[in-house]
């Protein structure tokens, strides 16, 4: 009877660990919200869709707040979190927020290490690595002892000798065997060291050195007879003027000739400071019927710069104009405006055969003005309303530049006396041109 008692027990734990074990979270989603969509992402964490939330235990709640959703969760240990997140717009935003009530409901844990296990889990230590000697110093040789050389004394010229002079000669004597030498007068008779006539060599006399002659010891050189020399570089400043003419165009008009003109100086090459004039002929404008016609006369300064090797140009300029309204050919009345305007254009460079430079360019330009006043026009007696004209302008035109200093690479250089100055590039007319020293040793 016990047995069958204890195995009932067992059974019945057995059934609510499984259904426990089955049984997920309940996470209760917003009112109207289809839980299809979530199914997946719940079996992957252990949730599971309802309608209502348990009275105890852990939950999820999604809880739709305006523009945006709330995540509510409460842990088995009763603590509530919450996080803000936007609505789900596809199967993504569905994973994260399913993602966020998880990391919410199992916040991860941070276990600190002891010492033990910090101990343990260090590498074991190993012996210690010797310290490496040093490499001995270099052994340096001594320095050889040069000896010093002996002084040398100069050989005197020996003395000449003359023969002695014949005597009568002298009566027989008989010699006496002489002394035997003793250590003292061993001793007086060798000189001391110090007494001792030094050893003398002949000194070797070198030859004297001749002086040289003024054809001698030279370098090669060369003369420049006859040849020119580089003359100045090219000025810093110098004039430029240009002329041409082309076609002007205002809105509603016919298109009108131009030609204008203008010059100054020209700095570095690329510069340009100076003055200029345009004309452009009478044309009609469309508002005014009749035989009314306006022309302009525009004077005003100039500034432009240019790329040499490129040969772009930009220019601004500005100044006052003339509008002249005329009737059959007659003017009527002259508005001055003050008007200002940009350029740009292309300069061409023409060569000759030789691969000179011109010192006249071909420039291409296109520009526009604005009349910084608005002219009104009315016609008198009419009861129209008054016309304003235009105020922007363009022009295309063709025009010849003369800047001298293009042309420009090396002034005249005189030669030498006696010869005929000529240009860097130009032929000498001497025969001799180069004359190479020759050097004699």
């Amino acid at each position: 009877m016990g047995s069958r008692r204890t195995l009932a027990l067992l059974t019945l734990l057995v059934t609510l660990v499984a259904s426990s074990a089955h049984a997920g979270v309940a996470f209760k989603l917003p009112a109207g919200e289809d839980a299809t969509p979530w199914t997946p992402y719940f079996a992957l964490v252990g949730f599971e869709a309802s309608e209502t939330l348990p009275a105890s235990g852990a939950w999820v709640e999604l809880v739709a707040d305006g523009g945006s959703w709330l995540v509510r969760v409460r842990t088995a240990a009763g603590v509530v979190s919450m996080r803000r997140v936007a609505p789900p717009a596809s199967a993504v935003d569905r994973e994260q927020i399913v993602s966020v009530a998880n990391s919410l409901l199992n916040p991860p844990t941070w276990t600190e290490p002891s010492w033990d296990d910090l101990a343990t889990a260090a590498p074991e230590a190993t012996d210690p690595v010797p310290p490496v000697e040093p490499p001995p110093p270099p052994v340096v040789a001594p320095a050889p002892v040069v000896p010093k050389p002996a002084p040398v004394a100069l050989v005197e010229p020996a003395a000449v000798v003359e023969p002695p002079e014949a005597t009568p000669a002298e009566p027989a004597t008989v010699e006496t065997p002489p002394e035997p030498l003793t250590d003292a007068a061993i001793v007086d008779a060798v000189p001391p060291p110090s007494e001792a006539a030094p050893v003398t060599a002949p000194v070797p006399t070198a030859a004297p050195v001749p002086a040289p002659s003024p054809a001698e010891d030279l370098p090669p050189t060369l003369s420049t007879d006859g040849m020119a020399r580089v003359g100045a570089a090219r000025p810093v400043v110098g004039p430029w003027f240009r002329a041409g003419g082309g076609a002007g165009w205002r809105a509603n008009s016919p298109p009108a000739g131009v030609v204008d003109a203008a010059g100054g100086v020209v700095v570095q090459g690329a510069w340009r400071f100076g003055a200029g004039v345009q004309l452009s002929t009478p044309t009609t404008l469309d508002q005014l019927g009749g035989p009314r016609r306006f022309g302009a006369v525009d004077l005003g300064a100039v500034l432009a710069t240019r790329i040499p090797r490129v040969g772009t140009m930009f220019a601004v300029q500005g100044g006052a104009g003339w509008r002249i309204f005329e009737e059959t050919g007659a003017p009527f009345e002259v508005v001055t405006v003050p008007w200002f305007g940009a350029e740009l254009g292309w300069d061409i460079q023409p060569r000759t055969r030789r691969g000179d430079r011109v010192p006249v360019l071909i420039e291409i330009a296109a520009g526009t003005k604005f009349d910084a006043r608005a002219v009104e026009l009315a016609v008198q007696g009419s009861a129209a309303d008054p016309v304003t004209m235009p105020q922007w302008s363009a022009m295309l035109s063709l025009r010849l530049l003369v800047e001298p200093t293009v042309g420009a690479r090396a002034a005249v250089a005189d030669g030498p006396p006696g010869s005929e100055p000529f240009a860097v590039g130009q032929e000498s007319t001497r025969s001799e041109v180069i004359h190479p020293t020759p050097v004699s040793h």
